[in-house]
């Protein structure tokens, strides 16, 4: 489900870093994003990773790369996730994220500049869910 809604409500996707756990690369293939023109990394870097290496991978995406998928675990996705999620955030969907990010949960941040440019608060938290619920 929770493929089938990144497909459905995100804009196109420029570049996807995808842990190398069979689960994640599940979710993935159910967007229907494995296609030639999506650059797709799968790495054992996600996989138990602190907020702090995620953030590093994000932050050497290319500038041309306006549209950057993470598909990983707990506990790093969702402190990931807190940690960029500015004060222009949605509220509602903050308070959510941080009370629970239950497995197939999604959180749409938006990042204004360069990846590079991405630090704590630095982003808006537009969405936060799991499809279905």
């Amino acid at each position: 489900m929770a493929g089938a809604w990144i497909a459905d409500h995100l804009p196109v996707i420029d570049h996807v870093l995808c842990s190398t756990a069979e689960r994640t690369r599940q979710t993935l293939a159910a967007t229907d994003l494995l296609k030639p023109s999506v650059l797709v990394d799968y790495t054992d870097e996600i996989y138990e990773a602190y907020p702090e290496e995620l953030l590093a991978l994000v932050s050497a995406a290319s500038p041309a790369e306006r549209m950057l998928l993470l598909v990983g675990h707990s506990p790093g996705i969702p402190a990931l996730a807190e940690l960029l999620a500015g004060p222009d955030s949605d509220q509602d969907a903050l308070a959510r994220l941080r009370t629970k990010f239950p497995t197939a949960a999604i959180a749409v941040l938006q990042q204004d500049g360069d990846w590079a440019d991405a630090t704590a608060d630095s982003a808006v938290l537009t969405y936060f869910g799991r499809p279905g619920d």
